[in-house]
């Protein structure tokens, strides 16, 4: 009886550590400001060009976040995927949409990357 007892408390306890979720630090979350650059799109009828956008991401503490992409703003939640040193590898699920962006922030570069949604490119933010 007593090995069941210690071996319950040691799956529960493995359990809960498994469980832990990343932060960001403080000292990261903030007001992200960039442009999504100009590119080009194939068609049927041949290349369309679409010009750079502004877009700008706020890391809220209570893992939220708001982006901004040009006049269109949302907000949304994150979840941290993984901290290596001072990088995140974050995502954000917004309601309602099917798509998961993907963000690699830079703490020492005070830097977060978009990865862009096909056909757009990586966009670059800086934090202000």
């Amino acid at each position: 009886m007593r090995n069941w007892t210690l071996l319950v408390f040691m799956m529960l306890s493995f359990a809960m550590l498994g469980q832990k979720s990343i932060k960001i630090k403080k000292k990261y979350l903030g007001i992200y400001a960039g442009v999504i650059p100009a590119y080009e799109v194939k068609l049927n009828d041949g290349l369309t060009s679409v010009d750079g956008i502004e877009i700008s991401f706020v890391l809220d503490k209570d893992e939220k976040v708001e982006i901004q992409i040009g006049d269109e703003k949302k907000e949304s939640t994150y979840t941290v995927l993984e901290k290596i040193k001072n990088d995140y590898t974050i995502e954000v699920r917004t309601d309602g949409e099917e798509y998961v962006e993907k963000l690699e922030l830079k703490g020492k570069d005070k830097m977060l990357i978009r990865e862009g949604l096909y056909p757009q490119p990586k966009a670059t933010l800086i934090k202000n």
